[in-house]
Formats: C-alpha cells, structure tokens, sequence
C-alpha cells in the first residue's frame, strides 16, 4: 500500500515538475566577459577601417593580455565567440565627430520643434 502512494505522488509530482531552460554555455560566457574589455587602440583602428573590415583579421585575436584564463586560448569555441564579438564591437565604434554630429542635429530639432509649435500657437510662453 504504501509503494502505491509513494508512486501515485511521484506520479503527481513529476508531471508538474517542468525542464529549465538551457542557459548559455559557460565558455561563450567567459569570451564576452573577456570581450568586452577588449578595445583596439587608435593606430589598429584606423588600419582595420583601411584595410576593408575584416573579421578574420589577427587584430581581434585573443591574447594572454586580454583573457582571464590563458588557458581558453586553444579552446576553439572560446576563441570564435570571442573574435566574433570583438569584431561587432568594433564595428560599432565611432569617433568624436560623429557623436557631436548627433548631439548638434537633436539641438536644433528640439530648437526647430519649439519654434514651429509657438508659431502655430499651439505652444504659448508664459
């Protein structure tokens, strides 16, 4: 009798009981970590912008200086996570220009935006 309600609540028990989710796998958690400390300097920025963007270039290689465990360096899935991050990071790098580019054209929609609404009067100054 007592196997039988040991089985009948098992029974319950493991119907409700519902599979997590696969979480990312440890290695390609570790290449973003070590990723996004990455940063090209100046001079390695402008030759990769000249020399047509490439992602399997040696620039976005890890390198001991680079990686919490230099152990990974010859894991191959650590590696491609890596470079492949770096390599979008990278690509979305701008310089000085283009942020003060963006920040005076928001200025001066916000400027244009107010005068058009005070001179619909739809704004009025106090």
């Amino acid at each position: 009798m007592r196997m039988l309600i040991f089985l009948f609540v098992f029974g319950l028990v493991s119907i409700s009981i519902k599979a997590q989710t696969l979480k990312k796998d440890s290695i390609e958690l570790i290449a973003k970590i070590d990723a996004y400390k990455f940063r090209l300097n100046q001079s390695d920025l402008k030759s990769f912008k000249r020399n047509g963007r490439k992602s399997t270039s040696d620039l976005f290689k890890p390198n001991k200086e680079n990686v919490s465990d230099s152990t990974l360096l010859h894991d191959s899935v650590y590696v491609k996570k890596y470079r492949a991050i770096t390599f979008k990071k990278t690509l979305k790098r701008h310089n000085v220009a283009y942020y003060a580019f963006l920040g005076v054209g928001a200025y001066a929609a916000v400027i244009l935006g107010t005068l058009i609404l005070l001179a619909t009067g739809t704004l009025q100054m106090p």
